[in-house]
């Protein structure tokens, strides 16, 4: 096993001291993950993902760096720290691939539970000079189910900044149809196990079947995730998804890396 890239088998597991040191060593990176339009494979945005080369660790995997963190109350840290790499990459991210394109960042129950989130974030786009149209957060259908007063209050404030607010992993929270009404969604992410065996189960196609119609019909856009094959693909397009996101369109990866790949590509 490379113990570059992999968490070496003998040794213990990090710590949240260790995650802690990690952040304040800047070993923290961001990656960015494409999306496109469903109808013409025009990119419309990126996905943004935290990763953690540790010098100790190797690449650790960001479910148990985020864990930790939710766990010791440090999430805000992180969140911190994705701002400050997302500051210097924004502007080319956004306007360096021949459209106007948008960064998705997320947010975690724990984040938006803290009362001043929102205008925190609202003064820093303020200070970046970063239209609020340009950024996207998502939440997790799960974190609907235990929202009270102040989760409400911050995502209002996001909408009211221009920020569209996406429901990620959608389909295997069960929030139902009233928190869709509540909120001021824009969007709905299709988890990937759903787009996993949409080829071969069909009660997995009727659920996205319903899903993408249920969107259409509230004026909802649809992001499909997890999109590996050109099956996938077409199937999720003819359904209805506005716009997809996998390893078939594209690895999460550095800016460095999406600018050599994808800045030579045509516009649509």
């Amino acid at each position: 096993m490379n113990q570059s890239t992999a968490l070496a088998i003998d040794a213990a597991p990090p710590t949240v001291a260790d995650v802690l040191d990690g952040l304040l060593h800047e070993e923290f990176t961001l990656n960015y993950q494409p999306q496109v339009d469903a109808m013409d494979g025009r990119l419309v945005g990126f996905e943004a993902l935290a990763r953690w080369h540790s010098p100790r660790f190797g690449q650790v995997s960001p479910l148990l760096f985020v864990n930790l963190l939710e766990q010791a109350g440090h999430i805000h840290d992180l969140w911190d720290g994705i701002l400050t790499c997302a500051s210097s990459d924004l502007p080319a991210l956004t306007t360096g691939f021949g459209n106007p394109l948008h960064v998705a960042l997320n947010l975690s129950p724990q984040q938006l539970q803290d009362p001043e989130l929102s205008s925190r974030f609202g003064h820093w786009l303020a200070r970046r000079q970063i239209d609020g149209s340009q950024i996207h957060i998502e939440i997790t259908e799960s974190t609907l189910l235990n929202s009270n007063s102040t989760m409400l209050d911050n995502l209002d404030r996001f909408t009211r900044d221009g920020i569209a607010l996406w429901l990620d992993d959608f389909g295997t929270g069960y929030s139902g149809l009233r928190h869709l009404r509540e909120l001021p969604v824009a969007g709905l992410k299709i988890d990937k196990s759903f787009v996993d065996r949409l080829e071969s189960d069909l009660d997995d196609f009727r659920i996205v079947s319903a899903i993408t119609a249920m969107a259409c019909s509230l004026g909802l856009k649809i992001v499909a995730e997890g999109v590996e094959t050109e099956a996938q693909m077409q199937m999720l397009s003819q359904l209805g998804c506005t716009t997809l996101q996998g390893y078939l369109i594209g690895r999460p990866a550095p800016l460095d890396s999406l600018q050599q790949t994808w800045a030579s590509r045509p516009i649509n």
